[in-house]
């Protein structure tokens, strides 16, 4: 017993037996409490990889970056991909944004050009995807059963699914969009210590860079940043400027260095005359997110009640706290409504998580009806729901 007290005490400071049963009783309690999180992301985990494809579509995109990291990790020239830029019909950018192609360099330099290989970076990434979205949904949901769900439908979605087989940026920019919105909500709650607001301020810039770094729409979390500090505060915080000037550092070098998004303007051309042909496109798209295999009036009444909920989420977190995630949302849905293509799936996927989560705010919004629990009802309804539209896909 006394080598155990010294043992314990040398390696997490507990001199006393009683002190020794509180932290274990602690940590069990940490455990119970985040363990069905873990079984969920875990069980998402297997399911990902069990019916991950070997082969690739015939896209453009997924071979720009692959050529990037070969081009990295053989030590030529960024942007000599092999794709002829035709200023007056620019089909693609000049280059992507290098964070993606970055990450995919350690794998081609073991691996080759492996795409099943370079796939589990696509994995990961989905794994960090809902990692960080439990971290923000932790901050917005008050509810365990609200927080597993929203995880669950963004994990087991039928687009996730279908784009995690492809080498793409997409699940990558979704993951470090939803980790700077959760160090920005963690940022917004944190008042006290000044030297942690300094770090957090600093880890922040550095991860909207990466999201910026991965899909150049992630720039826009910059000015949402800045407008919810204009509409909450009156003012731009330190840690606002700190955060902003990382970035900025980091984005410089990314122009000088390897990808500039003057190209962009040409190929990404934006009317205000787009806005409500691309709103009835997506209208659409999102119809058939909820099973392609049910009729068009299920669809559409799943899609009625799924946006009224999200709706009354969206207003009353905006009238909460005006926070950068509600700001970062119009502004996206702006861009993408605005631009010369309906683009679909692919574009309406990274703000899914948000739409998802803003259900979940807007069921907890409504009060109990006589101490029922149809909250609960209703969110194990979406979920069955969602089971419905996997096991479709897993069909398939």
């Amino acid at each position: 017993l006394e080598f155990r007290r010294v043992l314990f005490r040398s390696l997490f400071g507990y001199p006393k037996r009683e002190d020794m049963i509180s932290f274990l009783a602690k940590k069990q309690i940490w455990v119970l409490k985040y363990l069905p999180v873990i079984f969920l992301i875990g069980t998402a985990f297997l399911f990902h990889l069990l019916t991950l494809f070997s082969g690739h579509d015939w896209g453009g995109d997924f071979a720009q970056y692959i050529a990037q990291a070969r081009n990295i990790a053989t030590g030529k020239p960024f942007g000599e991909s092999g794709y002829i830029y035709n200023p007056d019909n620019p089909i693609a950018p000049i280059t992507y944004p290098p964070v993606f192609s970055l990450l995919l360099v350690p794998v081609y330099m073991y691996f080759g050009l492996n795409l099943y290989a370079m796939k589990m970076v696509i994995l990961l990434a989905v794994m960090f995807l809902l990692i960080a979205f439990y971290g923000f949904c932790s901050g917005r949901l008050t509810s365990p059963l609200s927080r597993l769900g929203a995880v669950g439908l963004v994990a087991f979605s039928p687009w996730i699914w279908d784009v995690h087989h492809k080498i793409n940026s997409e699940i990558l920019f979704m993951a470090f969009l939803y980790a700077s919105l959760f160090l920005i909500d963690k940022l917004e709650r944190e008042d006290k210590d000044e030297t942690r607001r300094l770090v957090l301020a600093i880890i922040t810039g550095g991860v909207i860079y990466l999201a910026c770094g991965t899909r150049s729409v992630g720039i826009l979390l910059i000015p949402a940043l800045i407008a919810s500090n204009l509409l909450r505060m009156r003012r731009i915080d330190r840690t606002t400027v700190i955060a902003t000037l990382v970035f900025g550092g980091f984005y410089l070098a990314q122009n000088i260095f390897f990808h500039a998004d003057k190209s962009y303007m040409a190929y990404s051309p934006f009317h205000l005359e787009n806005f409500f042909p691309n709103l009835e496109g997506y209208y659409v798209t999102m119809r058939g997110y909820w099973g392609e295999g049910f009729t068009i009036p299920a669809r559409k009444a799943t899609l009625l009640i799924t946006g009224l909920l999200a709706t009354a989420g969206f207003l009353a977190s905006f009238r909460r706290k005006c926070s950068t995630a509600e700001i970062y949302l119009l502004l996206y849905l702006g861009v993408i409504f605005s631009y010369d293509a309906m683009v679909g799936v692919r574009y309406l996927l990274p703000v899914i998580p948000l739409y998802i989560m803003y259900v979940f705010c807007g069921i907890e919004a409504f009060p109990n009806i006589r101490g029922t629990q149809y909250k609960k009802y209703l969110a194990m309804g979406l979920l069955c729901r969602s089971e419905e539209h996997t096991s479709e896909l897993q069909s398939h």
